[in-house]
Order: C-alpha cells, then sequence, then structure tokens
C-alpha cells in the first residue's frame, strides 16, 4: 500500500515507457483493515507503510524485484545499472527502515533492464534486458558470473525453482528452462528446453516443494508440469476460471494452489485432487499478485482496483466442505492503497507483517513496458 504522502511532491517520470520515479520516505503506522469483520487473533494487525526513498532511489525506475526474504530490493533505471538495496522489513512501525547491507550497484548490461529475479536462497540475482542478455549475477561478489546472449524475446517473468538450481524465463509463446553448468566466476548459462503454447502464457509459479511448474493462460487455463524432464510434461489441469488468469501461488503447505484473474476472482484448488475448494469474489479488476503466509494461516492478495485483501486461509480449508459460507467470512480484511494506485505486488515478511509494491500510474502499466514505483508495507 501506498504511504500517506500529503504536503509531499513525487518527482514525476517524463513519459509512460521511461518508468516511474519514486516517492519521498515516509513511516505510517494505522490498524489495518477498514471492514466490519474483526481478524481472528488476540494481536491487532498493524499496518506499516514505507515509500521507498527518493535519497536512495532517485529517478526514474523501470522494474522493481524483492527478495524472497524480503531483506534485499533491486532496482532497474534507465541508465542500465543495476540498483541493490538492503531492507529491514521485519519489525514493525517506525522501526522498518533500510540498512546498511545492500546499497551497490550490478553494471553489465547495455541496454535498460525490464525484468529480474532473485534465488529464493538469496545468493543470485538474474536480469533480462530487451536486446535480449540474461545476466546471473553473484551478490556476495557484487559481480556478473553468468551470460547468454539471443536468451528469448518479450521476457515477462522470470522464476526460480524451490531450490535455487534451475530458473524459467516466461514469455507469451513460451517457457524456457535454464541450467547453470561450471562453477564461479565462469557459470555457463545453459538453455536446457524450450516450451511453446497456444493460446499465450500469462503467468507462472514454481511449486514451492518439488520442480513442477504451473501456468496461467489468456483463455482461463491453468495447468501444472512436470519439469524435471528433458520437456515439461504437463500432470494436471485446473478449470473454473472464465478470464485471463493473471497471478498464481501455490500455498506454503504445498496442497493447494490460487489463482487470480482479470475480473478479479480468486479461486483455490486441490493440487492433488484438482477440485476447487472455493470461489472468492472481492476484488473488481485484475489480480496482480498473491502470497502466503509462512505458516499457512493466511494468504493475500493485490488487485488493480488500488485495494490488498487478506484471507484467512485456515478457515477456508476447515471449511471447504461448506458451500453456503460467504465470502465475507473468509476475509480477514481490505484496505485501499492510500496513494489510489495498483497493488503490484504482495509478499509477507512475518506472518502478521505484509509488504506490497505500488505502481504509481496504473492506467499506463503495459506487459511489454512495465513499470512500477515502490512501496512497503507491513500487516
Amino acid at each position: 500500500m501506498a504511504a500517506n504522502n500529503k504536503g509531499k511532491e513525487s518527482t514525476k517520470a517524463p513519459s509512460a515507457n521511461e518508468g516511474r520515479s519514486l516517492t519521498s520516505v515516509e513511516l505510517y503506522a494505522a490498524l489495518t483493515f477498514k471492514g466490519t469483520k474483526a481478524p481472528k487473533t488476540d494481536v491487532p494487525l498493524v499496518s506499516t507503510f514505507v515509500v521507498a526513498s527518493e535519497y536512495f532511489v532517485d529517478g526514474v525506475v523501470l522494474c522493481v524485484s524483492i527478495s524472497a526474504d524480503t531483506s534485499l530490493l533491486a532496482v532497474g533505471k534507465p541508465d542500465c545499472l543495476i540498483y541493490i538495496y538492503g531492507l529491514k522489513l521485519n519489525v514493525a512501525e517506525g522501526n522498518a527502515d533500510w540498512t546498511s547491507e545492500g546499497n551497490f550497484n550490478l553494471f553489465g548490461h547495455q541496454v535498460q533492464v525490464t525484468r529480474g529475479a532473485f534465488s529464493p536462497n538469496r545468493k543470485h540475482l538474474v536480469t533480462w534486458s530487451p536486446d535480449l542478455d540474461l545476466r546471473l549475477w553473484n551478490l556476495e561478489s557484487r559481480s556478473c558470473v553468468g551470460f547468454f546472449p539471443n536468451s528469448q524475446r518479450h521476457v515477462k517473468r522470470i522464476v526460480f525453482d524451490p531450490f535455487s538450481i534451475l530458473f524459467v524465463t516466461m514469455g507469451e509463446q513460451g517457457v524456457f528452462s535454464w541450467a547453470k553448468t561450471g562453477t564461479e566466476p565462469d557459470i555457463k548459462l545453459r538453455r536446457k528446453y524450450q516450451k511453446y503454447y497456444v493460446p499465450a502464457l500469462s503467468v507462472c509459479a514454481y511449486h514451492p516443494k518439488i520442480t513442477s511448474l504451473a501456468t496461467g493462460f489468456v483463455n482461463a487455463k491453468v495447468c501444472m508440469s512436470n519439469m524435471t524432464a528433458g520437456v515439461p510434461s504437463q500432470v494436471r489441469s485446473f478449470a473454473g476460471h472464465t478470464n485471463s488468469i493473471t497471478a498464481l501461488a501455490f500455498s506454503t503447505c504445498a496442497e493447494y494452489l490460487v489463482a487470480g484473474a482479470e475480473d478479479g476472482c480468486l479461486i483455490v484448488w486441490h493440487v492433488m485432487t484438482q477440485m476447487i475448494i472455493r470461489r472468492l469474489n472481492h476484488h473488481t479488476r485484475r489480480i496482480t499478485s498473491i502470497a502466503f503466509a509462512p505458516d499457512n494461516g493466511s494468504f493475500a492478495a493485490g488487485s488493480k482496483d488500488t485495494y490488498m485483501s487478506v484471507w484467512d486461509f485456515d478457515l477456508l480449508v476447515l471449511t471447504k466442505k461448506d458451500k453456503n459460507l460467504i465470502t465475507d467470512v473468509l476475509l480477514k480484511g481490505s484496505q485501499a492503497s492510500e496513494c489510489g494506485t495498483t497493488i503490484y505486488e504482495v509478499r509477507f515478511v512475518t506472518n502478521k507483517h505484509l509488504m506490497a509494491i505500488c505502481v504509481d500510474k496504473p492506467e499506463e502499466i503495459e506487459e511489454d513496458g512495465e513499470s512500477a514505483e515502490l512501496v512497503e508495507e507491513s500487516l
């Protein structure tokens, strides 16, 4: 969610293609959720909103990525550099802050970077630029240790497997899987395989415990494929959506899969049976991101309708046979971005602490020219 920045000016980017600049630092604490239903906990849920600082991140931002443990932030800018910042988000209220860890630059790209992803173990960062350069960075040595030219066109997403060994780049027409061979500092990036799809892909997510990949399509289809073989083989399909799939996430326990769609609908499936557990209608526009709490007790969804929702997943599973249960009973709360902007990504820092990244001008954000304004939030 966005911080309350009344009285402060944000430097606006000159054009949609160049990206968005970040606003000034502000910490804002408030009780979460405007809904009438109180959270089922004795500990009040508190939100802290932290906007990325102009002091730390000045100028135009083209892409933003955050590590799985929310301790590192990577920012791509028009100067072709990648800016790495350390974050301290696992604390409440005004103590959330930047740290001295990080705060270095990675250089080597000749064209502005528009996609990136951290490995789950936080040791590596993969970046892609529109000249098709794919680079693997070691975050300890702060150097490029792997490079592959002419990699894949129109990359929309980069996703690591849960073991930080393989990663995939996803474009509209297909998925390329990449393996690392050799030793640092001379790792070779090898294209393990490539698979093309019709209709077009829209999103993908790795299973948290095995090398299986869930893929969402523009025709509302969701599939899960085994990625251990030479070519991915489809093992499961999930039906129920009627609009393009825009976000996917497995539960922390890996037994459930949640998909969000263009119309704002969320569907929860049981992975093994592929049965719909619950359909959640709360958001009015595209679901942009889904994330589960470490203890599997809650999950959050961000949307282009400027709202973020948090759901009681424990109760959802316990009541999965109750078809008459209304959505509001499962909704822990919903709150709008203070700046009225799209929730671009949500991520749990702890079970009670949620961060979010918001885009500056959602009406100008397109898949082939995405740019974002960072905003951090805790729950």
